[in-house]
């Protein structure tokens, strides 16, 4: 136990069960869980799996941390402790998969209510934080704060036809946010971002002989709320949708709601530790690609 970074939370079965270890806290789990809650890391180990912590750790998170963590597990990064903010990954989970387990899980298991809406608000295929915050923020309802746009597909691959690959010197691209029904597509510029204008132009001329339009955004025009309404209107007039005022409380919702998803530090674009980010020695120790196998 000396030498994990942090304490960690042990189920038990019973009350009797719980002993005090230290670096440890007990927890009495008696109800039957459904297969899948569990993942077999040692002979003798067993972990909660992905869909599991959704539901444990919903009473410990706002709905919008509990909706960024369902997009890291449904995504291809996870937030950690280093100089990036976030470890990339292959997938741990999807969306579905723990919908399906919020279906199975005993109806009063602590936290199944309270993740229910973050998990339903919540985009699979995101790569970063700066793309789960964006998306969140144009399609959550505008009660909540958001713009209630059409849900777009995150890093969708587009196939390049003949004359595309000829000017991309690619066979595909990869764009951040991407609506199939209008074929418009974001890309989102990250404070690491380095412009290569040649690069960029082939792009769009790529893309352009496939019949998609893509539009560049940084965090200013994530931040500049009139920068993004323009992007808004655009999208919602290509989809046609037309704007409608702003319901009452609406604009304080977005701002507390644009408080909760964007960096705290506009100058780092540097975002808060989330309380369930890998700690810094477990960056580069763990493969968050793997999925160990099931044990009920």
């Amino acid at each position: 136990m000396e030498s994990f970074p942090r304490e960690i939370d042990v189920l038990v079965r019973s009350a009797q069960q719980r002993h005090s270890i230290h670096g440890a806290h007990p927890h009495v789990l008696g109800m039957r869980m459904p297969h899948g809650a569990f993942k077999r890391v040692h002979e003798n180990v067993l972990v909660c799996s992905p869909e599991l912590c959704v539901t444990q750790m919903a009473p410990s998170l706002t709905p919008i941390e509990l909706s960024l963590l369902t997009c890291s597990l449904a995504g291809r990064y996870f937030p950690a402790d280093c100089p990036k903010g976030f470890v990339e990954t292959k997938g741990i989970t999807s969306i579905a998969s723990i919908e399906r387990f919020l279906a199975l899980v005993p109806p009063h298991t602590r936290g199944t209510k309270l993740c229910r809406k973050p998990v339903r608000t919540a985009l699979g295929g995101s790569r970063s934080p700066m793309e789960s915050a964006t998306a969140l923020l144009l399609t959550m309802d505008r009660r909540d704060g958001g713009y209630h746009l059409p849900r777009p597909e995150l890093n969708h691959r587009v196939e390049l036809g003949r004359a595309a690959r000829a000017i991309a010197k690619t066979d595909h691209f990869i764009i951040d946010l991407y609506w199939p029904q209008i074929r418009f597509g974001l890309e989102y510029n990250g404070f690491e971002y380095h412009t290569d204008v040649a690069r960029d132009l082939r792009r769009e001329l790529a893309l352009s002989e496939e019949g998609i339009t893509i539009q560049t955004i940084a965090l200013e025009q994530v931040l500049n709320q009139t920068q993004l309404r323009s992007v808004v209107r655009r999208v919602a007039g290509l989809h046609g949708l037309r704007l409608r005022r702003p319901p009452a409380g609406c604009l304080q919702a977005r701002t507390k709601l644009i408080g909760e998803l964007l960096p705290w530090s506009y100058g780092t674009g540097a975002f808060r530790r989330p309380i369930y980010a890998l700690p810094e020695e477990l960056c580069t120790m763990h493969d968050l690609t793997r999925t160990p196998r099931s044990q009920n």
